[in-house]
């Protein structure tokens, strides 16, 4: 676990723990939210992609664009590529999970249940986790600034993205659509 790193300051630790107890039911500040829509929007058109073939590569210039953009509001300097790697980590360390996803939605496309139903559940599942995505860059940039290293930037966005979602989230994910 991150918190067990002898390497790590007492205020990086309390940081970290702090953020592990955070949900994502924090108030995105305008800009930012606008950044995270357009980022979930794009996520959710390449699902579309996504349910014939692999749209990971996409899944990662979309989310480091979002985390350049978010990072930029915070003024944390990162280049493209950085982010780009940075999202690249994270989708590949969340492998397991969208090889799973990906393996449902080619069965729900290719079954005989529907390519509709396929089609829209890669959406969603795209969609739902560049906003946990998203958010969760924002509170790490919010309480880690510029200070964070990339190793941990890493860890605590998997440590986010990765849970299964819960129902408070997923109303939250709703009103985040909505407006």
């Amino acid at each position: 676990m991150v918190l067990s790193n002898p390497h790590l300051s007492k205020k990086t630790k309390k940081i970290l723990a702090h953020l592990s107890t955070i949900t994502n039911t924090m108030v995105l500040n305008y800009d930012i939210a606008k950044i995270i829509k357009v980022g979930c929007h794009a996520a959710a058109g390449v699902g579309l992609i996504g349910a014939f073939t692999t749209d990971a590569p996409a899944l990662a210039a979309i989310w480091g664009t979002m985390i350049y953009k978010i990072a930029k509001e915070y003024d944390v300097e990162f280049s493209n590529e950085t982010c780009l790697k940075i999202a690249t980590s994270i989708l590949m360390s969340a492998s397991t999970f969208m090889v799973g996803s990906g393996i449902l939605v080619k069965i729900l496309t290719y079954s005989g249940v529907g390519a509709w139903i396929g089609l829209a559940t890669n959406c969603i599942i795209n969609y739902f986790y560049t906003w946990r995505l998203g958010t969760a860059f924002d509170e790490i940039f919010r309480y880690c600034g510029v200070d964070t290293v990339l190793s941990k930037l890493v860890s605590l966005a998997i440590k986010k993205l990765c849970p299964v979602p819960t129902l408070s989230e997923v109303k939250e994910l709703w009103n985040f659509y909505r407006h």
